[in-house]
C-alpha cells in the first residue's frame, strides 16, 4: 500500500494548494470591501474561480480514481471521503467571493452608503478562521480545527448586529431607493462573509473526522 500512501499525500497536497487558493480569493474580496471602486479585485476573484472549479474537478476525479483502484479502508478511506467533502467546501468559499463581489458593485453603483463600522472585525475574523482551518488541515490537527470552529460563534453575532442595525434604519425619506439598495448590499455581503465562516466550520468537522474517526457535524466539539 506504500503506492496508496503516496498518492494520498499528493492528493492531500492538491486540496492544501485550493485552500491557498480560495485563502486568497478571500484575502481579495476583503480588500474590495475598502477599495469598492477598484475593478482589479473583482477581475482577480473572476479569474480564480475558474481555476479553483478546475482544481474541485481534478481532485474529484482523482479521488474518485483512487477510491476504485485500490478500494482503501479506514484511516485512507476516511481520508478520501474528508478531502472529497473538504474540496466541494472550498469551492463554495469561492462562490461566496464571487458574491461579495457583485454585491460590492451594486453597492457602488446603486447607493450612497458606506459600509458600518462592523464589517472590519467580521472580515478579520473570517479571514483568520480560514487561516487557521487550512492550517489544521495540512497538519492534520483536529484540536486546532475544533478551537477555531469555537470563533464562528462571534461571525454569527456580527452578522447579526449588522443585519439588526441595517433593517432598523429608517430608510423611508430622502434617496430612498439608493439607501435600501445600500441596505441590501451589505446585508448579502454580511451573509458572504458569515457563509465563508460556516464553510470553514464544516471543513474542521471534516479534518476531525479525517483525524480521529468521529462525525462532529450535528454536535459542538468537545
Amino acid at each position: 500500500m506504500k503506492k496508496l500512501e503516496q498518492e494520498l499525500e499528493q492528493l492531500r497536497e492538491r486540496v492544501a494548494k485550493m485552500g491557498d487558493l480560495a485563502e486568497a480569493m478571500v484575502v481579495e474580496a476583503i480588500v474590495a470591501l475598502g477599495e469598492p471602486l477598484d475593478d482589479s479585485h473583482f477581475q482577480r476573484i473572476q479569474a480564480e474561480e475558474d481555476r479553483l472549479d478546475q482544481l474541485q474537478l481534478d481532485i474529484d476525479k482523482e479521488a474518485i480514481r483512487l477510491l476504485t483502484v485500490y478500494g482503501p479502508v479506514a484511516a485512507n478511506l476516511r481520508m478520501i471521503l474528508s478531502v472529497s467533502r473538504i474540496n466541494s467546501e472550498l469551492e463554495r468559499i469561492g462562490d461566496q467571493t464571487v458574491s461579495m463581489c457583485n454585491h460590492i458593485q451594486l453597492m457602488v453603483s446603486k447607493s450612497d452608503e458606506t459600509l458600518l463600522p462592523q464589517f472590519q472585525g467580521m472580515a478579520r475574523l473570517v479571514r483568520a478562521m480560514l487561516h487557521d482551518t487550512l492550517k489544521a488541515f495540512r497538519l492534520e490537527d483536529s484540536r486546532k480545527a475544533k478551537s477555531t470552529m469555537a470563533n464562528d460563534e462571534l461571525v454569527d453575532v456580527l452578522n447579526d448586529e449588522i443585519i439588526r442595525e441595517l433593517l432598523g434604519g429608517d430608510r423611508s425619506n430622502g434617496a430612498g431607493r439608493r439607501e435600501v439598495a445600500g441596505a441590501v448590499a451589505q446585508i448579502m455581503i454580511s451573509q458572504s462573509l458569515e457563509r465563508i465562516g460556516d464553510q470553514a466550520c464544516n471543513v474542521c468537522e471534516q479534518i476531525v473526522y479525517m483525524v480521529e474517526g468521529a462525525d462532529i457535524r450535528h454536535r459542538h466539539p468537545a
